[in-house]
């Protein structure tokens, strides 16, 4: 596209007409299938303004007046200035105007007053986003006041792009421990694992026992709400009664009103893990692991139908931590598995009640074990004012947008002693919970921006499950990112 005429009809002419050097750029052009097409200037803004090249400059944001009213305001400080033994001040003037000019190896440096030094940092900071100090140099080759590297630097780490694109290093904070069950099937986690389709089941519901760590996978041909909570009530709470507890990511079919409604029926306490940590469900997320583990070592049967097997399998299984297999925690004895061939003893001949004592005497004895941690040396790292700071960045989860996006209030403070795992954030009229692993400290000027004004919604109370120290936190209306 060329917004000269004349060139639409350069590739139709006779190259006689043309200069070598005309005949030598036409010739490359031909040879690609290529149409000079004619195109107004006013539509072709992008080679109108390459073709006026000198007409692009930097624009001028501090000049000479700007400086000389500036300082004619700050009379005092001036007077203050003056007054300091160890600078050399010189009165300069340029383009008529008077200006106040320090001494230094390099050369005079005008004076600039306190009401355009932000302006100064802004101009030359926005360019790259350097560091503070690197920031700190670049403004002192043109300009000098007080206190300069101090104010930079501080400006600088209130940056809000930088902070949010730059990211050093993460929060990994120290593992936390789950109540211990007081008995089976008291605590229960469930999670659904996306599956291969196969006669129309593509997802699979799987539940776990913290207590005895019986697993269960259920295949379910959609995530729907009702079809959870059909699946669970009778793949599970059918054979091994109502849960206290029941743990659950936040995913839409977790959250319906369905569910909720099936725990308060069976009054069980319906716990949410916080968005993005799977280590909040490890058990169950470990679980997917084994699982999928063992049904690609049976690629020529179908999932559905390889299923049964795995799950007896992993019945079976001996656990380390426990030093039984869950079928052992769950029935008292192990199960008998295809490829025995010796008869086991039978067992002395006593009557069912007496049977059923002895059993229960067996399972009083059992005490809960935690789960073990298959990480051991993992080293916690929290930043030092998260814990004292009233705006925290979240990280995003897409790798298109900042490292951390999006910037909210805290509520709730807590000493800077103790170490919070969870905290909270307004989304959708409700709290949801987030892990300390994605927040960051924002240093925001907030005298500036007016947003120590804000008076956001107060959140509703929420106590947590545990003894944990939980922040709350709302996204900030008047901060200076939105």
């Amino acid at each position: 596209m060329t917004d000269h005429r004349p060139l639409s009809f350069a590739l139709e002419q006779k190259s006689d007409k043309f200069s070598p050097r005309q005949s030598r750029q036409l010739d490359f052009i031909s040879r690609f299938d290529a149409k000079i097409v004619y195109t107004p200037g006013d539509e072709n803004p992008v080679a109108d303004a390459l073709s006026r090249i000198d007409a692009i400059t930097m624009p001028t944001t501090l000049n000479s007046a700007q400086i000389s009213a500036g300082t004619a305001e700050g009379r005092t400080t001036n007077t203050h200035l003056r007054g300091k033994a160890k600078l050399k001040l010189h009165d300069v003037v340029i383009d008529g105007l008077s200006l106040v000019c320090v001494e230094q190896r390099d050369g005079l440096k005008p004076y600039l007053p306190e009401s355009l030094r932000r302006q100064a940092f802004d101009t030359a900071h926005t360019l790259s986003h350097p560091s503070g100090r690197a920031t700190v140099k670049r403004v002192a080759l043109l300009y000098f006041w007080p206190s300069m590297s101090k104010d930079i630097v501080r400006w600088a780490k209130q940056c809000v792009p930088c902070q949010q694109s730059k990211v050093h290093r993460h929060n990994r904070a120290e593992l936390g421990n789950f109540v211990t069950p007081d008995g089976r099937f008291d605590h229960v986690h469930i999670d659904i694992v996306k599956m291969p389709l196969h006669q129309g089941f593509q997802n699979c519901l799987t539940m776990i026992d913290r207590y005895t760590r019986w697993p269960q996978a259920i295949p379910i041909g959609d995530m729907s709400a009702q079809t959870v909570a059909k699946a669970f009530f009778h793949g599970w709470i059918s054979f091994f009664g109502t849960p206290l507890t029941i743990t659950t990511d936040q995913g839409a079919q977790f959250e319906g009103k369905l569910l909720a409604q099936l725990c308060k029926l069976v009054g069980a306490k319906h716990v949410h893990t916080s968005p993005y940590h799977p280590q909040a469900n490890s058990m169950v997320e470990r679980m997917h692991r084994t699982l999928k583990a063992a049904l690609k070592c049976l690629p020529e049967t179908p999932w559905t139908l390889a299923l049964p097997g795995v799950l007896l399998g992993l019945r079976t299984t001996f656990k380390e931590d426990l030093q039984a297999s869950p079928a052992e925690m769950v029935f008292g004895t192990s199960l008998r598995i295809p490829g025995e061939f010796v008869a086991r003893q039978e067992p002395d001949k006593t009557s069912p009640s007496e049977f059923v004592s002895a059993l229960r005497r067996l399972f009083q004895a059992i005490r809960p074990v935690p789960a073990s941690r298959h990480v051991q040396h993992r080293r916690s790292f929290v930043f030092k004012d998260l814990a004292t700071s009233d705006y925290v960045f979240s990280s995003a989860r897409h790798h298109s947008q900042a490292a951390r996006a999006a910037v909210y209030r805290t509520t709730q403070s807590h000493p800077p002693h103790q170490r919070a795992k969870l905290c909270r954030r307004r989304k959708w009229r409700r709290q949801d919970a987030l892990s300390t692993d994605q927040l960051k400290p924002a240093y925001l000027d907030v005298a500036d921006s007016g947003a120590s004004q804000a008076t956001p919604e107060q959140p509703t109370t929420t106590q947590p499950s545990s003894t944990r120290r939980v922040t709350l936190f709302t996204p900030c209306a008047n901060c200076p990112v939105h």
